[in-house]
């Protein structure tokens, strides 16, 4: 297989400068080698993707909602102590996840206040189910929001999801990751295919 370190030199060599780390339930790849290895590579880290094969537990009204989040908990700890600022964080799985409800709203909402402990803030990230997004923002004041533009593509189709809950209520931006997303963008096609890509035309582009 492809070590770490080789994965890293390829993300460096694409002409990034920064990655995201993801935290297996297993843990294989632990997160510590895979921060390392990033770091070897010049690479920052700019937040970790937990794992979220048992996400729909949280829902349920079963211990097994407990120990998922228990899990998520313990991976927000990890890279605090890695100093890496943002966690992002599925609500559900599938099409068609249990309905939301106050018990699995009070365990995101301990995972939230406990990440906050550790200097880590969780980013929920939009997917097949958008109404997950709203009902856990719209609730949890110290949750944010990943931007997640392939996502968008394959299930919001233009829904405005972005724009919808990049919310800078009280001077705070709910967009924790993938701030700025369309203007970084913009930047970085104009600086590699020259002028013609404004933030305009990549709205009309998701539109399209």
């Amino acid at each position: 297989g492809v070590s770490l370190s080789e994965k890293a030199a390829a993300i460096k060599n694409a002409g990034f400068n920064g990655t995201e780390l993801f935290r297996f339930f297993d843990n294989r790849e632990p997160l510590a080698d895979q921060y390392n290895a990033a770091l070897e590579a010049g690479l920052s880290v700019e937040a970790v993707h937990a794992d979220f094969c048992y996400t729909n537990d949280v829902w349920g009204k079963s211990a097994k909602g407990d120990k998922w989040i228990d899990f998520l908990i313990k991976c927000a700890r990890e890279q605090g102590a890695l100093g890496i600022p943002t966690m992002v964080v599925h609500l559900s799985r599938t099409s068609v996840p249990p309905e939301y409800n106050s018990t699995g709203l009070e365990r995101f909402r301990l995972l939230c206040n406990e990440a906050e402990k550790c200097g880590v803030k969780i980013a929920f990230e939009n997917l097949r189910r958008t109404d997950y997004l709203e009902y856990a923002l719209s609730n949890i004041p110290n949750a944010f929001f990943c931007f997640d533009c392939g996502h968008e593509f394959l299930y919001d189709n233009g829904y405005g999801i972005l724009e919808k809950y990049k919310d800078e209520q009280g001077g705070k931006e709910r967009a924790a990751y993938g701030k700025q997303v369309l203007e970084q963008l913009s930047k970085k096609i104009e600086e590699r295919f020259g002028e013609g890509w404004s933030v305009e035309t990549l709205k009309r582009c998701r539109k399209f």
